[in-house]
């Protein structure tokens, strides 16, 4: 395969790339924690040691760790959201992979027209 026609293989797989990132939709940075807590009531199970689960987003903001308290209802939402950030990475790292070879490939056609006019200049 031709340098030409590489290139324009990988533009067409970053095109890919691109579009599969647009459709992800939202996403979210971050991971779910279950944390047993006491709700503060005498009465209750968790008094006598038997704690309730409460599920979170853990997430880091200007270096702190961050809580935010999802509950049952909100934990599916979170947990695709969470899975469109880890596919938006991969794709990212995909796309740096396209960038880095179509950079090489940009890099040896300027080597190749350096070296032909080099030859052209020496058999003047």
């Amino acid at each position: 395969m031709g340098a030409e026609s590489m290139s324009k293989s990988l533009l067409k797989q970053r095109s890919l790339m691109r579009a599969q990132m647009n459709s992800l939709g939202p996403i979210l940075q971050g991971s779910i924690t279950s944390m047993a807590v006491r709700c503060g009531n005498p009465n209750c199970r968790c008094a006598k040691g038997e704690k309730h689960r409460s599920i979170c987003l853990s997430y880091r903001r200007d270096g702190k760790t961050r809580m935010f308290y999802l509950g049952h209802a909100l934990f599916p939402k979170a947990q695709e959201w969470l899975h469109n950030y880890r596919q938006l990475l991969c794709i990212i790292r995909k796309l740096t992979d396209i960038n880095v070879a179509l950079l090489k490939n940009e890099r040896m056609r300027i080597r190749r027209a350096a070296r032909a006019r080099r030859k052209a200049r020496t058999k003047r």
